[in-house]
């Protein structure tokens, strides 16, 4: 066992809070390096409580944890953080999963384009809770 503390800046922890609590850990852990670029690992926890390490910040459509890989993870329900939080490292626990948040753009008639997103799926943490991570 170890704690969170003991993690390299390079990496993330995706961990069963089931199995742990925020400050300890087991070492069976899924590692994701900062190199990591692909999607597939979060996409198969989908529906799975999961726990990650990241930077609290806020994007145009919620309060996002950008993980180490680059990818951001929306705290579903959350439509900022407070600003005592952005930019630290924070610990959340939630479900993942994944839904369109912005709506699609649309083209009138007239060829106009509507501003709206692609229709993308974007990650999501439900009923979530987060923690400012210990100081290493």
């Amino acid at each position: 066992m170890f704690t969170l503390a003991e993690c390299s800046p390079e990496q993330f922890i995706l961990a069963s809070p089931a199995s742990a609590n925020f400050f300890e850990v087991p070492t069976q852990l899924n590692w994701i390096s900062a190199n990591d670029r692909n999607s597939s690992f979060l996409d198969s926890k989908l529906g799975k409580r999961i726990t990650l390490r990241g930077t609290a910040q806020n994007a145009v459509l919620g309060a996002i944890v950008m993980v180490q890989n680059s990818t951001p993870v929306y705290i579903h329900g959350l439509p900022e953080w407070d600003d005592a939080l952005v930019g630290k490292t924070v610990v959340v626990a939630g479900t993942l999963g994944r839904k369109t948040l912005a709506p699609a753009a649309t083209i009138s008639p007239n060829g106009e384009v509507s501003h709206g997103g692609s229709g993308t799926k974007n990650y999501i943490l439900e009923k979530a809770t987060w923690r400012v991570a210990p100081r290493r």
